[in-house]
């Protein structure tokens, strides 16, 4: 949640007349990832979205607003306003550290740089896990345990590893297969998104043959435009933008994937 999380019939929404339904949305999400998701989870989540907007603006959370990931998307993005009328990656910031400071508030301890090393088991169900960094070792005993993933989809050391998930196979999960949605990633400061200049303006995309091979008007939908690049090109031809030579030398290495799996891990003391 770099800029903001999901909402779904918000006030924010209505206020702005972009109103849709969680019935509308979940038909529209199960399509989307050709019901490959767990549907109750997800309907879950919807439902609980518009309220989840009002508890952090009860916290003092400000949004700028409601907007569209891609043109195809409904506005659901609610983008957390950062304090300086500048809407961009990190922005999310304000409202992480507003629930960092009410967690505290009620006794939760962050263990940074201490990795998890592994669940507790007992009669077939997560009861803990096993942690550690430099200095210390930690058993920590709960009632739940939630696997927090994402953010290392740029380390392929990592995702060749897949720590979190190994963690949880071995704990008894069932191997269900890769439902990650993989999308393209460019370098950038945080300032200026190369991506926007490059993926996202109207141009022609090629191949190193000279090739068009996609629809230029999907480059806004990540999740359908990254599976193009690398199934357009042979080994040897990676694909390229007419809008700079220069970005043809580096997109090979700035084209990654972003993965929704890692090792994050956060014990729940119920």
């Amino acid at each position: 949640m770099g800029m903001g999380p999901l909402g779904i019939n918000s006030k924010i929404q209505k206020a702005n007349f972009n109103e849709i339904s969680v019935a509308e949305a979940l038909k529209n999400q199960m399509e989307y990832t050709h019901y490959r998701v767990n549907g109750r989870l997800v309907a879950r989540y919807f439902k609980q979205s518009a309220s989840t907007i009002d508890w952090l603006e009860g916290m003092g959370v400000k949004f700028a607003g409601a907007f569209c990931y891609f043109k195809e998307s409904n506005a659901t993005w609610h983008i957390v306003d950062p304090g300086d009328g500048k809407i961009g990656p990190g922005c999310a910031s304000a409202m992480n550290k507003a629930l960092t400071k009410r967690a505290e508030e009620l006794g939760v301890k962050f263990y940074l740089e201490t990795p998890v090393k592994g669940l507790l088991t007992e009669e077939g169900k997560v009861t803990g896990l096993i942690a550690g960094s430099e200095t210390a070792k930690y058993t920590v005993h709960a009632k739940a345990v939630v696997v927090a993933t994402g953010g290392y989809g740029s380390n392929a050391e990592m995702l060749k590893d897949r720590l979190g998930l190994k963690m949880m196979w071995d704990a008894g999960a069932q191997k269900y297969g890769d439902t990650v949605e993989m999308i393209y990633i460019l370098p950038h400061n945080l300032e200026y998104m190369v991506a926007d200049g490059v993926l996202r303006q109207p141009n022609l995309m090629i191949n190193q043959k000279g090739d068009r091979f996609m629809d230029e008007g999907m480059l806004g939908n990540t999740t359908f435009s990254f599976p193009a690049m690398p199934c357009s090109c042979s080994q040897d031809i990676t694909p390229t933008s007419s809008w700079t030579g220069r970005f043809c030398k580096t997109t090979k290495k700035t084209a990654q994937t972003s993965w929704t799996s890692s090792t994050r891990l956060l014990a729940l003391r119920c």
